[in-house]
């Protein structure tokens, strides 16, 4: 997660998402440390003398969830989401995604069939042509 804030950076909702979404992936898969996310297969896995780390990582998942909110919040005001598009459950529906990706990720999947996945995430959130 330490490219979420860049990955907001960008200039519209739509391309901060893909990018939020796509260094997910790129973090899950990396070839350079285990695969998956430590805050969700640590947070899962902590026994109950443990709970405190659980609840360190809920926070740290919680804190990145509220940051791409704050960013979709902000789309919103300027008119960069659709009306109507509930910036709360849209910043859930993207941080479910990832999180689903880090399970996925630990489980074995590649980066490219989680890319594929990113690209129908994103087809999700392309309001249709008239």
């Amino acid at each position: 997660m330490a490219n979420v804030r860049a990955a907001l950076d960008q200039p519209t909702a739509y391309a901060a998402i893909e990018a939020f979404l796509r260094s997910s992936v790129d973090g899950l898969t990396a070839h350079d440390h285990p695969r998956g996310c430590l805050s969700i297969q640590g947070g899962l896995a902590c026994s109950p003398e443990n709970a405190r780390i659980s609840e360190v990582l809920a926070a740290g998942r919680a804190a990145n969830e509220a940051a791409v909110e704050e960013r979709l919040s902000r789309a919103a005001s300027e008119g960069d989401l659709p009306p109507g598009v509930d910036h709360r459950a849209l910043a859930r529906f993207v941080m479910a995604l990832s999180e689903g990706f880090a399970v996925h990720a630990a489980a074995g999947a590649g980066r490219e069939g989680l890319q594929a996945s990113v690209d129908i995430a994103l087809r999700a959130l392309t309001p249709p042509r008239p």
